[in-house]
């Protein structure tokens, strides 16, 4: 950066901006390893789905997929058909 008489400002002579500090924040060890849980999953999925692709079973990923799909939206269909019934005294049931 050059100021105002030409002279080169080095990196770590400037000021930090002021919304640093609120969007950089350290993570504990907790969220650390939920982090890494996550990098992990996306990993495994990321390898299956790409296994799928080289041996050809994206055909037969595609159909369990839409099966399952059926099902489940048949499943929300009788859900919200037959409403939420609770567990207890009082519920309805």
């Amino acid at each position: 950066m050059v100021d105002d008489q030409g002279n080169v400002q080095p990196l770590a002579d400037r000021a930090a901006p002021p919304y640093q500090d609120a969007w950089v924040q350290p993570l504990d060890a907790e969220q650390e390893l939920k982090m890494l849980r996550y990098a992990v999953v996306f990993l495994v999925i990321a390898l299956l789905a790409s296994g799928f692709g080289m041996f050809g079973l994206s055909g037969v990923a595609m159909e369990a997929a839409r099966i399952l799909f059926f099902v489940f939206l048949v499943l929300l269909v009788v859900s919200l058909i037959s409403g939420r019934r609770g567990i207890g005294p009082g519920a309805g049931i």
